[in-house]
């Protein structure tokens, strides 16, 4: 079995969330695929979503300023959830999720896919 992690900044709508549910959910059964979802903010109106689809989602904390980059306390959680998650691949997605899973990941000999959908202007 692939063990993915797919860490986002949040899960606040749009494209790269309904893509990110519609493969976790096409995941969901897999012989072959187990993922996790580790959201950093622990925040987003498609929340529930996940939730009442029974997709398996690891919120890292309660607010919006855990995605920023002064927040290292959010590094240490993240890194120690990935740890205990042990995928195989580490698949990141928005600008901080990307930042946060990138850094969380270091030394953890694990492929990180880096997929940033839109940039900020």
């Amino acid at each position: 079995m692939i063990k993915i992690a797919y860490v986002v900044g949040g899960l606040p709508f749009g494209g790269v969330e309904n893509w990110l549910f519609d493969v976790a959910l096409r995941m969901k059964n897999s012989k072959t695929y187990l993922c996790k979802i580790f959201n950093v903010s622990g925040t987003g109106l498609k929340l529930p979503e996940f939730y009442a689809a029974g997709l398996d989602v690891i919120n890292i904390d309660k607010n919006n300023s855990a995605a920023s980059s002064h927040r290292l306390d959010t590094a240490f959680v993240l890194r120690k959830e990935l740890k205990k998650y042990s995928s195989d691949i580490i698949h990141t997605m928005h600008n901080s999720g990307d930042y946060f899973g990138r850094i969380s990941s270091v030394g953890m000999s694990k492929a990180v896919l880096t997929h940033i959908h839109n940039a900020k202007k």
